[in-house]
């Protein structure tokens, strides 16, 4: 089991420093779904050397999706099968899936309590100053 102590007083702010990071582990994750929600525990891959300390509160972004763009061809109306295979790729907005407040620092990495969630969190997600 994880020992993972969290201090008692966390004053939540948001950070000195700009953090541009990602979720990198769900805590008790069973890589079955590999999805987090809130009071959920998260891994962040940005510690004290980017500036995180505990009770510093990020963003969490759902990482955009890739999707075909099968539009991108106007005046093309009869596109088929295979034109839509190679149809340009672009990603999607990142969309608001929730908050994070961390509460443990380390050099290289950060964990995080879930304090409120919008949409399921997923590892790859990107955390951010609020």
């Amino acid at each position: 089991s994880t020992d993972i102590q969290a201090p008692i007083n966390l004053e939540p702010r948001a950070p000195a420093t700009q953090i541009n990071g990602k979720v990198v582990w769900i805590v008790g994750d069973t890589g079955v779904s590999d999805l987090a929600g809130q009071y959920d525990i998260v891994v962040i891959n940005r510690g004290s050397d980017a500036g995180l300390e505990p009770g510093n509160v990020l963003e969490v972004d759902e990482a955009g999706q890739v999707a075909r763009d099968t539009y991108a061809r106007a005046g093309s109306s009869d596109m088929n099968e295979v034109d839509s295979v190679f149809a340009p790729r672009v990603r999607l907005p990142n969309e608001r899936a929730g908050t994070v407040l961390v509460f443990k620092s380390y050099p290289q990495l950060s964990f995080g309590l879930i304090v409120g969630a919008s949409n399921t969190i997923s590892v790859g997600d990107v955390v951010h100053n609020p």
